[in-house]
């Protein structure tokens, strides 16, 4: 899978899980559609449009290395994962000091997302 792939599965799993109900969610990203709808293009510029997709404010992709990009912009595959909580910089570090690893996936992660 690609972290594009991971995180809409991630998404996906958290919407089908919610415990509001799938047709609140539903709902709720209807709401943030209609609010982006009634922007004007200066301010739909912006509009962090990932709230129309994700329901999770919390829930975001932070960094993406060019390690991971191939030459022509695809994603290439994740193969390892180092997950956890609280992911910091000595986790970092070991990720990086180990090698292999494609991806590090934090509960909470620090720092602003790409989207």
């Amino acid at each position: 899978m690609t972290i594009k792939q991971i995180y809409k599965l991630a998404i996906d799993l958290g919407v089908k899980n919610d415990l509001r109900g799938v047709v609140s969610v539903k709902k709720y990203l209807e709401r943030a559609k209609k609010k982006y709808d009634k922007l004007s293009e200066e301010e739909k510029e912006e509009f962090d449009t990932e709230k129309l997709i994700n329901p999770y404010s919390d829930a975001r992709i932070l960094h993406e290395s060019t390690r991971l990009r191939q030459g022509s912009g695809e994603a290439k595959k994740v193969k390892k994962i180092l997950a956890g909580i609280d992911m910091e910089v000595g986790e970092l570090l070991l990720a990086d000091k180990m090698g292999d690893i494609d991806l590090v996936f934090a509960h909470h992660p620090e720092g602003g997302s790409l989207c």
